[in-house]
């Protein structure tokens, strides 16, 4: 039976949730009635019935205490959200100010990295002042969240401008020549800001007094999470890099991002031109569902879409479009002062040089990239022809080379058990060495896998499974894969088994079955290390076949025929076992 206090709780998390929009009136009318007959917490019901994300519970517990998210601040409402965090508009009582307030979301701070991130975005945006970049005033950690304080731009972002219809070109160049300006000065403290796109460019009333065009707003640049930091006795930039996250936002980021390429300021190039490109057409240059689509495009330099151009757009503006973003970034326009001189020329282009309707305006003049190894180097898995293929049927069958898509999806929030079985053992959530929020037990606790989104599908698209494993004090930790039936006894398991100094493909059947290893090799960590080293496990599926990895080597694959939907179960044997980055995600075979 719930106390007083928790069904209080659960009626304000469901009110609070209502207020805000995060959750449907009939989600609502369905989570209510749960608790009607006794269920509860709230938080579980809804995130176990699908009524609500991880990411919209935890906005909605944020403002059931409005003040306690950062001390000082009061959360007013949601200014937007991403993959890692949620940014707040809060008002500071002491100053009497409205301020934003960004805190990462506690499923992504189990993530390696992120937090370090996150200081090292507080510190680099602390020590930049200027006028084109979003100011931050404070930053902290209260009860375990992380939160920084920055600038409210009261204008709203050039997302939501681009989407009320296409920006005239005057203000499109007075956008690109202010940000251009913030990234130089953020490139003289060797800063790269590596997400540049509307939705990271923030607009204001420009104050009396600014040369800009009449009615062009002021730009402030916002963002810098994924920025590369100079600092050379900290942290490697790679290593700060969330696992399965790609450097940038595909539809406006350089093609070096995508392939591991090394990545300068002509990435941040780049992306305003595709930014420019997108204030005067009202779209991306490329734009596709499939992302391998996408990176092809850009890589091999296929043309943009020009076709959604204005005609009154001068053949001038589209050249400096195709000179910043050439996918080879030596042909590339090389620096800031040389793209600010490029713009200014534009304010006295004549005339005669606007396009006309129907012509081919300069797409001939992308260089392509014929050399596509970069692109299967860096975004595009390639698997080896080692490790044993179960199927004694399918013996020669190699892993597709597959791209992640767009689409991921959390297992783990960093905050509770939700949507986790356990089977009669001790689990529990808890911070690390380094402070993120890890799953920590020993014995055995399941989750089902999230199911694809209807938008991919078809025979090219499979599914991944992530989860990043410290064997700690256990004398084993595996991630299974469950392929359920109607008796536990026949219920099929293949195991990913990792023990001191060894990986190992195997399966059992049912839950205490005989353990029978099919493949196997040594991992990176000596039997007698004492610090903590995590090991990322990855399975991959396509029609029936799945394939398994150990630091992104592969260990084998098999074939299962079953109606039902594998379930990821994780085990602890003899000790405690730590897990992260647990996630669920799309993949596309680029196989021929």
């Amino acid at each position: 039976m719930r106390s007083v206090n928790d069904r209080e709780a659960d009626e304000k998390f469901v009110g609070t949730a209502v207020d805000r929009s995060l959750v449907s009136q009939d989600g609502a009318t369905q989570i209510t009635a749960r608790l009607a007959v006794g269920d509860g917490p709230a938080q579980r019901i809804a995130l176990e019935g699908g009524w609500m994300s991880p990411t919209a519970i935890e906005i909605t517990e944020a403002f059931m205490s409005p003040e306690d998210l950062a001390p000082g601040y009061k959360l007013l409402d949601v200014i937007g959200q991403g993959a890692l965090g949620v940014v707040y508009r809060a008002h500071q009582e002491r100053l009497r100010r409205d301020v934003a307030v960004k805190a990462i979301l506690q499923a992504r701070s189990t993530q390696s990295g992120v937090l370090q991130r996150f200081q090292k975005e507080a510190t680099a945006i602390g020590r930049m002042q200027h006028p084109n970049i979003v100011s931050a005033f404070d930053s902290g950690t209260h009860r375990g969240r992380v939160y920084l304080v920055m600038e409210w731009v009261r204008g709203g972002d050039l997302r939501s401008r681009i989407e009320r219809g296409r920006l005239p070109l005057a203000h499109a160049l007075s956008i690109v020549k202010q940000a251009a300006m913030g990234l130089a000065y953020a490139a003289s403290h060797d800063i790269i800001h590596r997400d540049i796109k509307p939705a990271n460019l923030m607009l204001a009333d420009a104050p009396a007094g600014y040369d800009l065009p009449p009615g062009a707003p002021l730009v402030k640049i916002a963002d810098f999470g994924l920025a590369r930091f100079n600092d050379p006795g900290g942290i490697e930039d790679d290593q700060l890099t969330v696992t399965g996250a790609t450097l940038g936002t595909p539809m406006y980021c350089a093609p070096e991002q995508l392939t591991g390429d090394p990545v300068d300021h002509r990435a941040d190039i780049y992306a305003l031109g595709a930014t420019l490109f997108t204030m005067l057409s009202g779209v991306p240059p490329y734009d596709s569902v499939r992302i391998h689509s996408l990176v092809l495009a850009k890589v091999t330099g296929e043309p943009p879409r020009w076709e959604q151009f204005p005609d009154t757009v001068p053949t001038s503006v589209r050249e400096l479009i195709v000179d910043m973003i050439q996918p080879d970034p030596s042909k590339r326009i090389a620096d800031y002062a040389t793209l600010i001189r490029r713009i200014d020329a534009q304010v006295h282009a004549p005339e005669s040089s606007v396009a006309k309707s129907g012509t081919s305006i300069v797409p001939s003049r992308l260089h392509r990239r014929t050399v596509i190894t970069a692109l299967v180097a860096g975004i595009v898995s390639i698997v080896g022809v080692g490790g044993l293929l179960i199927s004694k049927k399918n013996s020669d069958v190699k892993p597709p080379r597959s791209i992640e898509t767009l689409w991921s999806q959390p297992l783990f929030d960093g905050q509770s058990l939700a949507g986790w079985t356990n089977h009669q053992s001790v689990w529990s959530v808890r911070a690390d060495a380094e402070g993120s929020r890890v799953l920590a037990g020993k014995g055995l606790i399941s989750h089902p896998i999230s199911e694809l989104p209807s938008e991919l599908s078809g025979p090219a698209v499979g599914r991944g499974v992530r989860v990043r494993v410290d064997t700690s004090t256990a004398g084993a930790a595996e991630v299974q894969l469950a392929f359920e039936a109607e008796s536990p006894n026949e219920t099929i398991q293949w195991c990913v088994r990792l023990t001191r100094g060894e990986a190992q493909l195997g399966r059992r059947a049912g839950i205490d079955g005989e353990w029978v290893k099919h493949a196997g090799h040594a991992a990176d960590q000596s039997p007698d290390s004492e610090s903590p080293v995590w090991q990322d496990v990855q399975w991959s599926q396509f029609g029936q076949r799945w394939f398994a990895y150990h630091d992104g080597k592969l260990l084998g694959s098999f074939d299962v025929v079953a109606e039902s939907t594998p379930v990821l179960r994780l085990a602890a044997e003899g000790g405690e076992a730590f897990f992260s980055d647990i996630s669920v995600f799309g993949l596309e075979s680029q196989s021929t």
